[in-house]
């Protein structure tokens, strides 16, 4: 009992990380691409990748769903080796939602800094 709780909390772990390292790719090819768009306007390129982030963020939640709609048969990913190798407890809709939600809150970040502070 107790190795599954220290499993799932590793797994939670991995897939946050997996959510952030997304979520920074996104951010710096989404800013890379409004700087040059932007004629290297700080301000506008943090707001197209704040942009990006949501809509980064939303297209994974429309997955999510779509996930969650379709009918199960069989396993899946989770019978898997390679899957079973990274996450012994969590299949592929708890990660994609972690990622989803680590997305969207990155650019909540995003938005709190550029329009109040």
């Amino acid at each position: 009992m107790k190795e599954k709780i220290v499993d799932g909390l590793r797994d939670t772990g991995k897939a946050l990380l997996i959510g952030l390292a997304i979520a920074g790719a996104a951010f710096g090819l989404f800013f890379l691409v409004g700087l040059f768009l932007n004629s290297f306007q700080i301000r506008a390129a943090l707001t197209l990748a704040r942009s990006g982030l949501f809509f980064v963020g939303a297209f994974a939640l429309f997955i999510l769903a779509g996930l969650l709609m379709k009918k199960k048969k069989g396993e899946g990913v989770r019978g898997k080796k390679t899957w079973k190798r990274h996450f012994k407890v969590f299949g592929l809709t708890p990660v994609l939602m972690a990622v989803a939600v680590v997305i969207l809150a990155a650019a909540i970040i995003l938005d709190y800094g550029l329009y109040y502070s």
